[in-house]
């Protein structure tokens, strides 16, 4: 991934350049000196599912006291 510290060819400072085959153009002209390479960020882990809420509880019949 290229990010661009200088504007050139309709990207403005800051963008980020993620298409491959346009990363590889960039690097291979002179336009190289208007970005830097950096990481790719690492994809969000997905959260942990939240527990499914329990039922409610069926009403039980009245007990009774012998």
């Amino acid at each position: 991934m290229l990010r661009v510290i200088q504007a050139f060819g309709g990207h403005s400072a800051g963008d980020s350049i993620t298409d491959s085959d346009a990363v590889k153009a960039i690097l291979d002209s002179d336009q190289a000196s208007f970005v830097v390479a950096v990481a790719d960020p690492e994809p969000e882990a997905d959260p942990e599912p939240k527990p499914a809420k329990a039922a409610p509880a069926a009403p039980t019949a009245p007990s009774s006291a012998s």
